[in-house]
């Protein structure tokens, strides 16, 4: 009798734990309470079995082959070539010199090819030197279509512009200022102008700034005008060359640059009506490295010596270009020009070397009324 009591017992505790007793929080309240005496229904649960696996051919899907993407074109952009003013210009120099070397002062600027100076006193090519004191280099700087590049050189000594700030650097003025003194002839016939600030040395104690006006396609020097950089007056204007015919085709513009290779006839040569100008234009080519218009500065018929054509021939053969810029890039004028009593020989004294201390003399020769180097 109580094994039997026992047994009926721990049904109940089954019973209980798996029905009613399980139910709480919101289990408990999930469905209504069953009033006393009611049968509650039981869930039948039924055991899980695993899945069954059946035997599934993997089906595979052929990839598509990849669809040639066609290529588009880029849309050619046009280069937009920015012309700059001398003040623009110097100022973005001067910020890059100065970063380069806080005491950099301006040695000299002007404009380069490809950018003559225009009607508005704009450029737009740049070549600007600063040179330092304290490092004693030379960081020659170019603006070509707007994009500065610097080359610092080794240079114990070199000239400053002083006192920036009373330059005129309005080139519009002094454009109209060179047209006026007679370079407009110039510019009407085609010639394009040149400018450049050069400080004070070789033979003038003032800042000058200097309008070439050059032949477009040999670019000889036909005219020449200087002015006080800081008044604008003009100290000298002067047909270096004169006025030569500017060929307009391509075929004449080629029948041109051959006969000037020929070096034939005085008329065609370069040359200048005044011995010191000439001499001044070897300096200029050495700082600038412009050495085209050395071309036909030598004595047309060949009577000149190995020296001065070894000058002449930069224009067609930079292989001695360092050692002429080496001698003749601190060149200065030292003394006026001996004209000999004929009027066919010029001597004109000159400083050049590694120093800029070297006395030499150059000799000329007169053909036709102009001069031309003749030996030194």
């Amino acid at each position: 009798m109580l094994r039997k009591t026992l047994v009926i017992v721990a049904m109940l505790i089954v019973l209980c734990s798996t029905v009613v007793c399980g139910l709480s929080g919101a289990d408990a309240t999930a469905e209504p309470k069953h009033a006393a005496g009611e049968p509650t229904a039981t869930q039948v649960v039924e055991p899980t079995q695993p899945p069954v696996e059946e035997d599934v051919e993997e089906v595979t899907t052929p990839t598509p082959e990849p669809t040639a993407t066609p290529t588009l074109e880029p849309t050619p952009t046009e280069v937009v070539i920015q012309a700059l003013t001398a003040q623009e210009a110097y100022d973005l120099a001067l910020a890059e010199a100065q970063a380069w070397q806080p005491d950099a002062v301006l040695n000299e600027m002007g404009t380069s090819l490809p950018g003559p100076l225009d009607a508005e006193g704009k450029s737009k090519g740049w070549a600007i030197k600063f040179w330092s004191p304290a490092a004693k280099e030379l960081n020659s700087m170019s603006f070509v279509n707007g994009k500065l590049n610097t080359t610092p050189i080794p240079l114990p000594d070199a000239r400053a512009v002083p006192d920036m700030d009373t330059i005129i650097m309005d080139l519009k003025s002094i454009y109209d200022t060179g047209a006026a003194a007679g370079g407009n002839e110039y510019l009407t016939a085609g010639y394009i102008a040149m400018a450049g600030l050069v400080a004070p040395g070789g033979g003038s104690d003032i800042t000058r700034w200097v309008i070439n006006y050059q032949h477009p396609q040999n670019y000889t020097v036909g005219y020449t005008v200087q002015m006080d950089a800081r008044s604008g007056d003009v100290t000298l204007a002067l047909a270096v060359v004169g006025l030569q015919p500017v060929e307009t085709t391509e075929e004449t513009d080629a029948a041109a640059n051959t006969d000037a290779a020929a070096d034939t006839g005085v008329a065609s040569d370069t040359a200048s009506s005044d011995p010191v100008i000439l001499v001044q234009i070897i300096f200029d080519a050495a700082k600038s490295g412009n050495f085209i218009v050395l071309k036909n500065l030598c004595d047309p018929l060949g009577e000149n010596d190995n020296d001065t054509q070894m000058i002449c021939d930069l224009a067609t053969d930079d292989s001695e270009a360092d050692s002429f810029i080496e001698y003749f890039e601190k060149g200065k004028i030292n003394g006026d020009a001996q004209i000999s009593p004929n009027g066919n020989e010029a001597a004109v004294p000159f400083l050049f070397g590694p120093n800029g201390d070297d006395e030499e003399t150059m000799e000329l020769i007169n053909r036709d009324g102009q001069w031309y180097l003749s030996d030194f």
